[in-house]
């Protein structure tokens, strides 16, 4: 088995030689192994970002974090929009990103001399109709047929439930429209103020799941109640099976990562990576790094 790994770790040495430093997109996973005295080799992208290193020498190739890539996620479409513009996002598992942004070509009520009070306001309304039928054809176009679990609604004032009641949204979108909320933008920090507001809706969301853990995590690190932070005390705790959830911002060194998941499946202890382009955990991968939730105190 030796002369296989040496073969093996050659050949990956000698493949990285020949790539370009800077690796692009979401990263590289390379698999090379010997089998049946055939050294098997293949490289590829994952369709998710690569966060982490893992090197790993078994009997067969280690596929657990690309399983876990394609594993099925909740995908909710989002909309939010008011008479200036509007943008259509999704919410993948602790995702949400852009589609696209659509801005509009309606006048303000507020309009200068030259024509009828009448006439102005026929030609505000037929430029708010054709906003409002553009966004319906984008909606379209990113939601319909994707396999969503349900369209969340979003944006300040009336332009939400003018465009909901004026029938504009496909019909088979509509029957899968999770809710319409009030939120402050339109533009991608909208997006996530939309998704905050469909909290309760979502329950099963890993995005909302992932939140309300780090919320506890907060609220009892302010309260001096199940709660604890920093290396050495989570691990300490750890190790003697107190902690119910282990927080870890993805972040730390991939040993430290493994060795403590590690002692954590020994005791049915439940971790939660947050990454450092997820909004909501900004904070902790900026200051505490690891820490968790206690079964006691």
């Amino acid at each position: 088995m030796a002369s296989s790994i040496r073969l093996a770790l050659s050949a990956i040495l000698t493949h990285m030689s020949t790539m370009d430093p800077v690796v692009k997109g979401n990263g590289i996973v390379l698999l090379f192994g010997e089998v049946n005295g055939v050294l098997h080799r293949q490289s590829l992208e994952p369709p998710h970002p690569v966060h982490s290193f893992i090197y790993k020498c078994e009997r067969g190739f280690y596929l657990d974090p690309l399983y876990q890539m394609i594993a099925v996620e909740e995908t909710y479409g989002i909309l939010v929009l008011d008479l200036a513009e509007a943008t259509i996002g999704y919410l993948n598992g602790s995702n949400i990103r852009v589609y696209t942004e659509i801005r509009s070509r309606v006048p303000n009520k507020h309009h200068h001399g030259g024509m009828s009070s009448l006439r102005f306001e026929r030609l505000r309304d037929d430029a708010i109709n054709e906003y409002f039928k553009k966004i319906s054809e984008r909606c379209t176009e990113a939601f319909l047929g994707q396999g969503l679990r349900g369209v969340i609604i979003g944006g300040p004032a009336m332009t939400k439930n003018d465009f909901m009641a004026g029938g504009y949204l496909h019909h088979e979108l509509r029957k899968m429209v999770t809710g319409v909320f009030d939120v402050d933008h339109t533009n991608e920090n909208g997006l996530k103020e939309a998704v905050a507001a469909a909290e309760g809706q979502l329950t099963t969301c890993r995005f909302v799941q992932e939140k309300r853990i780090l919320d506890r995590f907060w609220s009892e690190a302010g309260s001096d109640g199940l709660e604890v932070s920093g290396m050495a005390e989570t691990s300490k705790r750890l190790k003697v099976g107190q902690v119910q959830t282990l927080i870890m911002s993805d972040s730390l060194d991939i040993e430290t990562i493994e060795g403590l998941k590690q002692i954590a499946d020994q005791y049915d202890t439940d971790v939660l990576m947050i990454g450092e382009d997820e909004d909501f955990g900004k904070m902790f991968t900026s200051t505490v790094k690891i820490g968790g939730i206690l079964r006691y105190k």
